[in-house]
């Protein structure tokens, strides 16, 4: 008998039909790897099998966990852990703002995994001697140790997923279900997480993963693709290939290199700079300039400080006492707003930061003020921008749907959407596209090429180098709290 088994089970999200006769079912002790593209249904599926959506009908999903098989998901959710970009995002939001607004809840990462135990993110209880050596033993085998008494605040989103993976395992659930969970990893972190991960399959954990890379598949998982509302077994559609470089025309290609380059000039400079997080140094004493005419690729390892640097070129993080950061040519110092309308960010920190009943219209209209809330009144040209922003990204059909409505892919959408809206100087992308599927991402480059070839100077942090625009003419590795290369990037036509 199947852990869990779903036939012929229909889905509605808010009047759409996601799946009208759904099919699947995972025993004990297997695996199962899905792809699928943006708004193929990924996350409706894990969330069906989680317990936390309802099919219909209610009797055409059938969990067996032991004992008598039953429709119900109420006992079968002690047995079912659910990772997904949400709980990341409502960790990072706790972490900030605490609960209503109120301080943070300041978790340590002992702490954020001890909370596994008792589902929840704000630690109420003590737990016994028998859950510490648990919490310990989970510390050593995602490689936690080192970070285990820092802040949840102060990691890198890669460390913050590790963390979490950390979390949903503690307990020792039967079943597995991760959404996305790669993403944000570099090579080295993704290929130990899924050898950590195949050695609880072989003690009998089942896993299912979700993903539109398929390279952040573990290959030892069963094959499904997910298209058009149907499931289709790997060994009919082969899945594990790379995801494909997007390449620009060579036009479009040349006319962003002939765009000046002025080397006495530049977007940013850095003198001295170091920042702190939570007492943690993430960068020290960085002497660095952008110059202009330069678009920029960011690599390091998960940790290496690469989003701090960029939040901090966005005037998100301020310098340590005694740095100097000079943007986009000025000495004086400005409001953060001011440069929140120049230099635009897209990151993980700042998809968390939203709160979840914000509309796709509104959130895109706070891209005019930097800030997280629509402006109380707009112009009439601002409103045709958010006009076009909705037809640009595809997001028409989504407008007044709540951003906890949207799928992480759709979500990422709406903060790019944001990010462009008020035609800001330099755009800075932190694992921007994590998410999005081929054609979105193709989108997003003649997005982009468009924008750099009138001027725009942009700056992309990723792990993988199919995320890089071909027109990058520079590129930065950080490393242990500093830039340890900054060298030109051969471009080829």
């Amino acid at each position: 008998m199947p852990l869990v088994e779903l036939k012929g089970a229909r889905a509605v999200l808010e009047g759409h039909v996601v799946f009208d006769a759904l099919n699947f079912q995972l025993g004990a002790g297997q695996s199962a790897a899905i792809v699928g593209a943006n708004g193929a249904g990924k996350t409706t599926l894990l969330r069906l099998l989680a317990g936390d959506l309802w099919p219909q009908p209610a009797e055409s999903r059938l969990f067996d966990f032991g004992g008598t098989p039953t429709w119900s998901p109420l006992r079968a959710r002690e047995e079912i852990a659910f990772l997904s970009p949400f709980a990341q995002e409502k960790a990072v939001r706790l972490s900030m703002d605490g609960v209503d607004g109120e301080r943070g809840a300041r978790l340590t990462v002992r702490e954020c995994v001890t909370t596994g135990f008792f589902d929840s993110f704000l630690l109420h209880q003590t737990p016994s001697a028998a859950q510490q050596q648990q919490v310990e033993r989970m510390l050593r085998d995602f490689h936690l140790e080192l970070f285990a008494t820092r802040e949840l605040e102060t990691l890198s989103q890669g460390q913050l997923r590790r963390v979490l993976l950390a979390r949903a395992l503690v307990k020792g659930p039967r079943l597995v279900l991760l959404d996305e969970a790669a993403s944000g990893l570099d090579a080295r972190a993704r290929d130990e997480l899924f050898v950590a991960l195949g050695n609880l399959e072989k003690s009998g954990t089942s896993f299912v993963f979700a993903s539109h890379r398929s390279e952040e598949l573990p290959v030892w998982a069963q094959g499904w693709t997910l298209a058009k509302g149907e499931l289709t077994r790997a060994d009919e559609h082969p899945i594990i290939s790379p995801t494909p470089s997007v390449r620009t025309d060579n036009n479009a290609l040349t006319q962003v290199l002939n765009q000046p380059q002025d080397t006495a000039e530049s977007v940013f400079v850095l003198r001295d700079v170091s920042v702190f997080l939570g007492g943690n140094p993430i960068l020290s004493h960085l002497d660095w300039r952008w110059p202009r005419g330069v678009h920029l690729r960011v690599r390091g390892e998960n940790g290496s400080g690469k989003s701090t640097l960029l939040r901090l070129l966005s005037g998100d993080l301020v310098p340590a006492h005694g740095g100097h950061i000079e943007r986009l040519g000025e000495v004086n110092p400005r409001p953060i707003w001011e440069w929140r309308r120049r230099i635009a960010l897209v990151s993980p920190q700042l998809q968390a930061r939203f709160h979840d009943a914000i509309s796709v219209r509104d959130a895109i209209a706070s891209g005019f003020e930097g800030g997280f809330v629509a402006p109380r009144q707009l112009e009439d040209s601002q409103h045709e921008a958010i006009e076009r922003a909705l037809d640009e990204w595809q997001l028409r059909p989504l407008t007044e749907r709540r951003l906890d409505r949207l799928s992480f892919g759709q979500t990422r959408r709406v903060l790019l959407a944001r990010a462009l809206v008020a035609s800001p100087e330099v755009v800075l992308l932190d694992e921007a596209i994590d998410g999005l599927d081929v054609a979105m991402r193709e989108q997003c480059n003649a997005k982009w090429t468009q924008l750099a070839r009138a001027g725009v100077h942009f700056a992309f942090a990723s792990h993988h180098d199919e995320d890089f625009p071909d027109w990058t003419n520079e590129e930065i590795v950080l490393e242990n709290s500093q830039i340890k290369s900054a060298r030109p990037f051969d471009v080829v036509i």
